[in-house]
């Protein structure tokens, strides 16, 4: 083993990455704790997605990313991983890879555990779906419109569902798509999200839901409940996940019909913590990318 210390104690690199730890630097820092990279490191990673045939079809626009340090493939402790995946929700990721797009320096950041010889990356699908999902996020921030539209039939067959299963409603496609449209641009896009942004995003369902469900206290009611879920979320990761252990009805009826609505994609188990589509709704087509790639996710990467 090679070794470097840092102020959290020592951070080991397999020897057999054959990368020297002199050869690495630091090119970030995250709650705390150092990350390190290279050219080598860049090099070697975009030398494993080369042989990922998911990625084939847009490979060298990702190995323009990475040169263009937009992706950063970089070393970090095992402790580092499991908190980042702890506070990002992250389901897409095995015990030695775990990616993040951070939007505040508009970058998607490939933490590799240092006890992991890189061989592992070159026969598992992890790399490739870890590197789809976080570049769709990266391309609804940076795409914005354009990128909905790419999508928006996705949007609109998993919102569809949804609402039929939350509701008990058809919602036509055009007040999905304003739905949809309002939470990106109000939420997010926007580096700071509006004290009131779920007040107003009630209203617009209120309005829009208004006359499909004929009694309007029961709307509003449903909407509450649905939005009260998110809410919790937001405000206390913690006590919405304990609600969904505890079997709190509200909280997981919401989960349940957002996880539910992934069939209509022909994905039957997204292995995700299913909220973050009501607030994040690139989330729906990052699980996408990840089971069921399209056509429409290569056009998004090759777009940016």
């Amino acid at each position: 083993m090679a070794e470097i210390l840092n102020e959290g104690g020592p951070i080991y690199l397999e020897e057999a990455w054959g990368i020297l730890p002199k050869s690495l630097s630091v090119v970030d820092t995250l709650e705390g704790q150092k990350l390190y990279s290279s050219e080598a490191v860049r090099q070697k990673f975009i030398s494993a997605i080369s042989n990922q045939k998911i990625l084939a079809p847009v490979s060298d626009k990702i190995a323009n990313l990475i040169n263009r340090q937009i992706i950063v493939p970089c070393f970090a402790s095992g402790n580092l991983i499991k908190f980042m995946a702890h506070k990002f929700f992250s389901d897409q990721m095995s015990k030695s890879i775990l990616g993040f797009y951070f939007s505040e320096r508009n970058m998607i950041y490939i933490l590799l555990d240092n006890h992991t010889k890189f061989a592992f990356f070159m026969s598992n699908k992890a790399l490739s779906s870890v590197t789809l999902h976080e570049l769709m996020h990266y391309a609804s921030w940076n795409l914005k419109t354009r990128f909905f539209s790419l999508h928006k039939d996705t949007f609109r067959k998993y919102f569809r569902t949804f609402y039929k299963l939350q509701f008990n409603i058809n919602v036509p496609d055009k007040i999905i798509d304003e739905i949809v449209l309002f939470v990106l641009k109000n939420f997010e896009y926007p580096k700071q999200h509006s004290p009131n942004f779920l007040a107003r995003l009630a209203d617009l369902m209120y309005v829009r839901f208004e006359g499909a469900i004929s009694n309007d206290d029961e709307r509003d009611e449903m909407v509450r409940h649905t939005l009260a879920a998110v809410k919790l979320f937001l405000v206390n990761p913690n006590s919405f996940i304990q609600s969904i252990q505890s079997g709190d009805e509200v909280v997981s009826t919401v989960v349940a019909n957002l996880h539910k609505s992934y069939k209509v994609l022909n994905i039957r188990d997204p292995k995700s913590l299913t909220i973050q589509e009501l607030i994040y709704p690139s989330e729906i087509i990052c699980i996408q990318s990840q089971f069921r790639p399209m056509p429409s996710h290569y056009q998004t990467i090759k777009a940016l």
